[in-house]
């Protein structure tokens, strides 16, 4: 994937990489390759995982559609990329060993429900059944203007920095261990 020159320049252009920004990841080519290499070793493991958690949350009402997906390894590279200085200037480095523990978006289930009330049916789901899964509590971006009463005290209301939540739905997060 990422092993010859053209790979590598194609790669940047793809994803809009800069020679500066790549440097300022403070990562070899080799091993982003090798990072590359494991979560594809890994993809399939990943989805069965994935699949488990949509199959369970789909038997949930309220459930209007489900949606579920892995992330592409192009995709997780370029976000590998773009997140290490992060880590490098809190005195860490995303790495081969560690990136399945850092990156908490290798997969991921969108559900949608006709009626914001509706969420809590799901919610209650995955606190009793996937808690202990989670890597942090539950939270919400909310559009706004929106009552943040549907979720107080259940889940935590997070601001968005810099981007707005679309303006058809709430945007709730649980994030689970890979």
């Amino acid at each position: 994937m990422l092993t010859t020159e053209k790979e590598q320049a194609d790669f940047c252009k793809e994803f809009n990489i800069s020679s500066e920004r790549f440097r300022n990841a403070g990562l070899t080519w080799g091993e982003l390759e090798r990072i590359a290499q494991d979560f594809k070793l890994k993809r399939d493991e990943h989805q069965s995982t994935v699949k488990l958690y949509a199959d369970a949350l789909q038997t949930c009402p309220g459930v209007h559609s489900l949606g579920y997906r892995v992330k592409e390894t192009s995709h997780l590279i370029e976000k590998i990329i773009r997140k290490n200085p992060e880590y490098m200037a809190k005195g860490d480095s995303l790495s081969q060993t560690n990136y399945e523990q850092k990156i908490t978006d290798l997969m991921g289930i969108r559900i949608l429900v006709l009626f914001k009330e509706d969420w809590l049916g799901i919610h209650e789901k995955i606190m009793k059944d996937y808690k202990d899964a989670l890597w942090e509590p539950p939270f919400v971006y909310l559009r706004e203007g929106d009552d943040a009463g549907l979720y107080e005290g259940r889940i935590k209301n997070k601001k968005r920095k810099g981007l707005q939540v679309s303006s058809l739905c709430d945007s709730i997060r649980y994030r689970v261990r890979n």
